[in-house]
């Protein structure tokens, strides 16, 4: 209406706000979609009656080592513990058959008739000699046996530690881009936006181009929530491999209260003359 812009600048204009609604409307419907199926994960009936915290926990001081993480998944992972003791059962059995291998012996006191029909008593010794049945069949069969469990459980523990290793790397590398768009990329945007700001209130840049800038600021912000948002799916992911917390994740962490849909302008963005 006052004619400071022209008509197709305008429409573009239009069809980013329209979209943005439409974007809006998405993300509800989504958080409402959510949060009903971690209702039904949960088992409660009803999803209204409880809620949220409104941010990501930050990101802890520090990870524990490699070796500390793959050392726990080998010693809690119940297939790893169920493959030892099947191999501890095979050991018994083992010891067992070769334990009968041994001779029985017997020993005691003894009565019998001498060639001259007298009755003698004595002591008397008893030994099984095993002329043909030595179990060499069911010592090698329950060897054979053992030896393949031995290299399942080693097969197991190598995947396990690399199961782990690929999920601790993918960890690290979604901390880096946390760091990176907290100490880089953030700042840099809300840098753009002050100098846009100084340049507007100059007269030397449109509104336009002020909320354009300010919409590359708030895109870095949802791109820096989904990354952190990774890195905690993938840091519970890790925590089931190796089957307990980490200890970092027992400290509390307070919830921000910065409320995530106040995308609006700050105060100072304000119009040159005229609503």
């Amino acid at each position: 209406e006052a004619g400071n812009i022209q008509g197709i600048e305008l429409a573009n204009q239009e069809a980013a706000f329209y979209e943005s609604q439409l974007e809006v409307m998405q993300s509800e419907n989504e958080v409402i979609a959510d949060k009903q199926k971690l209702a039904r994960l949960m088992g409660l009936t009803d999803e209204n009656t409880w809620d949220i915290v409104e941010s990501l926990p930050d990101l802890p001081p520090a990870e524990i080592s490699l070796e500390e993480i793959q050392a726990k998944a080998l010693i809690s992972r119940l297939g790893l513990a169920a493959q030892r003791q099947k191999i501890s059962i095979f050991k018994h059995t083992l010891t067992m058959i070769k334990l009968r291998i041994i001779p029985s012996i017997e020993a005691g006191p003894n009565t019998e008739r001498d060639p001259n029909g007298q009755r003698v008593t004595g002591p008397m010794v008893g030994v099984e000699v095993p002329l043909f049945d030595h179990k060499q069949a069911g010592v090698a069969r329950i060897k054979s046996e053992l030896r393949q469990a031995e290299h399942e459980l080693a097969a197991m523990e190598q995947d396990v530690r690399l199961q782990v290793k690929l999920a601790y790397e993918k960890l690290l590398t979604l901390r880096k881009a946390v760091e990176y768009y907290k100490e880089k990329i953030i700042p840099t945007h809300k840098e753009a936006v002050n100098l846009t700001q100084q340049h507007y209130n100059f007269m030397l840049k449109g509104v336009y181009e002020l909320l354009q800038v300010k919409r590359s600021e708030i895109m870095a912000e949802f791109k820096n929530i989904e990354t952190l948002r990774d890195y905690w799916i993938t840091r519970s992911d890790l925590e089931y491999l190796i089957g307990e917390n980490f200890p970092q994740l027992m400290v509390e962490t307070k919830p921000k209260a910065k409320d995530i849909k106040e995308t609006q302008l700050p105060h100072q963005y304000h119009q040159h003359g005229g609503n």
